[in-house]
């Protein structure tokens, strides 16, 4: 079997499992609905009669139990395994640290050049990217709401620094001058606490570059434009430009050029050099149930045990 064939033998065999997903979704989710059409039969209007007292009585006990919880939780999980299944590609998350020939690896299967993903020699990629073969180029971002953001990137930091929530508003944290507090115990001691100041300071000063794009949409861009939105700024600028902090997700469509491949999704995971503390966790965070196999690059060097050939 040709590379292609195997890919498409894998998303083949998922479909053919839909029907069964399907089929235990719908058990939980008629479960739920009896559980509801019994709670309004139930609920009493008035003195209860000794016909409905001990169903009532039941009831409360099975409310108690949780298990209303439990048939949200497992309709949380066949819904993940759901959108596994009836993907069309095949998902691979590529991270690795600066240097070790990720950005080349992602050009190379996709197509794509340094503008849309940059090497390190030309600066290094600061947003999570979906890539996806698609005969017409484009972009498609997703940008953070001010509540997003603010979650997602300010809490994790105002906890570690000074254990309280982040500004309400962006008025309040652009003139919010950070101020320790008690740093959280839970502080990680590899974490330097003037290294996470100048970071939360280095965001909020950025504020100009990327406030308006704060609006949670996702929108289309042509591929040429999508440089300036993805990656970190030039090492020594004063008070760059980091509209970078403004965006949650992108996908890139565009044409592969190897038609083995074109099955396969491409997950850029970056990292380094970001201001956003726990980065790994945070670029991590959605994608944990779309991304079928991680490929992690590292730097070949020179080891006692390895004899040359």
């Amino acid at each position: 079997m040709t590379i292609n064939e195997q890919i498409l033998a894998i998303i083949d065999k998922r479909q053919q499992r839909l029907p069964t997903v399907d089929n235990r979704m719908a058990r939980w989710r008629d479960l739920d609905k009896a559980m509801s059409d019994l709670e309004t039969a139930l609920t009493p209007t008035g003195r209860r009669s000794e016909k409905t007292a001990g169903a009532i009585e039941a009831l409360n006990r099975i409310r108690e139990s949780g298990v209303h919880d439990l048939i949200s939780a497992r309709l949380r999980v066949w819904e993940q395994v759901r959108n596994r299944f009836a993907r069309k590609t095949v998902n691979i998350g590529v991270s690795g640290q600066e240097k070790v020939g990720k950005s080349t690896l992602l050009q190379t299967v996709s197509g794509l050049s340094d503008n849309e993903v940059p090497t390190s020699i030309n600066r290094t990629t600061a947003v999570r990217s979906r890539i996806y073969h698609d005969p017409v180029p484009t972009a498609f971002v997703t940008y953070h709401s001010w509540a997003s953001f603010r979650q997602k990137i300010l809490a994790p930091l105002y906890e570690a620094l000074s254990q309280r929530p982040p500004p309400a508003s962006m008025e309040e944290f652009e003139s919010d001058k950070v101020t320790i507090i008690q740093p959280s115990p839970a502080l990680d001691p590899k974490d330097d606490v003037r290294t996470l100041i100048k970071d939360l300071e280095d965001i909020r000063k950025a504020l100009w570059s990327y406030r308006k794009l704060l609006t949670g949409e996702k929108c289309s861009i042509p591929l040429k434009e999508i440089r300036a939105l993805i990656v970190f700024p030039t090492p020594g600028e004063e008070n760059p430009a980091r509209p970078y902090l403004a965006v949650h997700e992108c996908e890139l469509h565009h044409p592969f050029p190897n038609n083995e491949v074109v099955a396969l999704g491409l997950v850029d995971l970056p990292g380094l050099g970001a201001l956003i503390k726990d980065v790994d966790r945070h670029h991590l965070e959605g994608v944990q149930n779309d991304i079928d196999l991680v490929v992690m690059l590292k730097r070949a060097i020179e080891h006692p045990g390895m004899a040359p050939l």
